[in-house]
């Protein structure tokens, strides 16, 4: 008996709880971005962003596309996503809203998952609402480090969450998943430095935070492959 689960008994309840009607609610409550969110969006992450034209590009826990939708506001990018559960995968696939994208199922936080890519495929890694949901946050972020070019760029982004935001059958979930709720802007940003990322920014979302479609705050952290 341990404290938690095992990971594969977690990635089941995942992938139960995003079956097709699961993605389905998903989608309507927090895969669309509205065009004004998209808006601050670009004026949160320009600044900590700026790529080549065709740039390689990874949304990691890509849910059902609404990173992807504010991702091709960047410009010309060869977008790939990330996704554990097939009916989030097919909710993107089927959009008309984010372009041409590169798909593949799978979860990134186990050092098996590292053969999702090559070593080096992406000038920038962005994820959005994920790091809450890592069953094992620093095999990810090592992996996250081993598919980025050197010099590539990671934007992490997730919220300030209490205990009370996990309900119903997510309930359960926040005493198995380590960054289920931290409230301080420091935690992943300490452990990014562990596995050999340079953290560069640390911040709330200035602009998001002001729309009045944010509900729960969100912070972003940029950092960078050595």
């Amino acid at each position: 008996m341990t404290w938690r689960s095992e990971q594969p008994q977690q990635r089941e309840r995942l992938r139960r709880l995003y079956s097709s009607q699961g993605a389905d609610e998903y989608h309507r409550m927090m895969g669309t971005v509205e065009p004004e969110e998209v808006e601050a969006w670009l004026a949160d992450l320009s600044p900590l962003v700026h790529l080549a034209p065709n740039a390689e590009v990874l949304d990691v826990g890509a849910g059902t596309g609404a990173l992807c939708q504010i991702l091709c506001r960047l410009g010309p990018l060869r977008l790939s996503a990330l996704e554990a559960c097939p009916a989030m995968l097919d909710q993107l696939r089927h959009r008309t809203d984010v372009g041409e994208v590169s798909l593949r199922v799978g979860f990134c936080d186990h050092d098996d998952d590292r053969d999702h890519f090559a070593p080096g495929s992406f000038d920038l890694i962005a994820g959005r609402l994920v790091t809450n949901g890592l069953y094992d946050p620093l095999a990810a972020f090592r992996n996250w480090l081993s598919w980025l070019k050197p010099g590539g760029r990671l934007i992490v982004i997730d919220g300030l969450f209490d205990r009370d935001g996990w309900r119903g059958e997510w309930q359960a979930e926040v005493d198995e998943l380590p960054l289920s709720c931290p409230r301080s802007l420091a935690l992943v940003p300490y452990l990014l430095e562990q596995v050999g990322f340079l953290v560069r920014t640390v911040g709330l979302a200035e602009h998001v935070n002001r729309c009045p479609t944010t509900r729960t705050p969100k912070w972003i952290v940029s950092a960078s492959a050595p």
